[in-house]
């Protein structure tokens, strides 16, 4: 509106005849104070005027777990006829939720699920409904492991129909590592490892104390003969600030 009466008295033949009038004065909008939004408020917001995340992605915060916890891609799902029998682990954010109750009074949801490549619209009904509704509402960032088997089959005909999408579980993907990652493998080449080396690995462990197992895995020359021990003096908490002290240090590991 400022803006609109700015131009419009500038414009007009009284600004051109009293141009340095106070009576066309116009005194400028103030901006309140407000609360900043949050990372996810503010992406959310991008996305709903411009079509696209601009800043960042929601899932930044989670490219670990993605990365060494998921097997698939949301765009996959585009083609179930060739995933059947097949055990998929994705991850992704929340999108639109819709808990619906269907003609027999059971409950049911219709969900959004988004990850870097694409999205997908899942359906969820019955047990698996029940078991897992607490995790479907907007922004929540989840890990999901579901399973593609073969569609009923006709008893008139005996095609089947189009493949079916068993949900086997639900994390929230801030716990996927503390609920999936079992042990930490450290992969060396003997030739690289020094005493420094070995020092910034103490220190490492010091920090990340926990319950998880440790191992060290070496080789020589890239032979495929190598030497794999479990660690009996130190048990460690892997999570994602562990993970990037380790690759900052440029050691390769492996998750199980």
């Amino acid at each position: 509106k400022f803006g609109s009466k700015f131009q419009e008295n500038k414009n007009s033949a009284q600004v051109s005849l009293f141009e340095n009038s106070s009576d066309v004065q116009l005194n400028e909008p103030q901006i309140p104070d407000c609360t900043n939004w949050t990372t996810l408020d503010q992406l959310k917001q991008e996305k709903d005027v411009v079509g696209i995340y601009i800043s960042g992605h929601p899932l930044d915060d989670f490219r670990l777990p993605m990365e060494h916890f998921c097997n698939a891609s949301l765009e996959v799902l585009k083609s179930l006829d060739q995933l059947i029998n097949k055990e998929l682990r994705l991850g992704g954010i929340i999108g639109e939720v819709e808990h619906r109750i269907s003609k027999n009074g059971k409950g049911w949801a219709r969900f959004t699920l988004e990850d870097y490549k694409d999205s997908y619209d899942f359906r969820i009904f019955g047990e698996e409904y029940l078991k897992y509704k607490h995790f479907l509402f907007e922004n929540n960032f989840i890990h999901l492991r579901i399973l593609i088997k073969e569609g009923w089959r006709d008893r008139d005909t005996g095609k089947s129909g189009d493949p079916r999408i068993n949900f086997l579980a639900f994390q929230q993907l801030q716990d996927t590592f503390d609920k999936n990652a079992e042990k930490l493998t450290l992969q060396f080449n003997v030739n690289d490892l020094d005493n420094n080396k070995i020092d910034v690995l103490k220190e490492i462990f010091k920090k990340h104390k926990g319950k998880k197992k440790l191992e060290f895995s070496f080789f020589e020359n890239n032979e495929k003969i190598k030497l794999t021990m479990p660690s009996e003096n130190h048990k460690i908490s892997i999570n994602e600030e562990l993970i990037y002290s380790i690759k900052k240090n440029k050691i390769h590991f492996k998750l199980n």
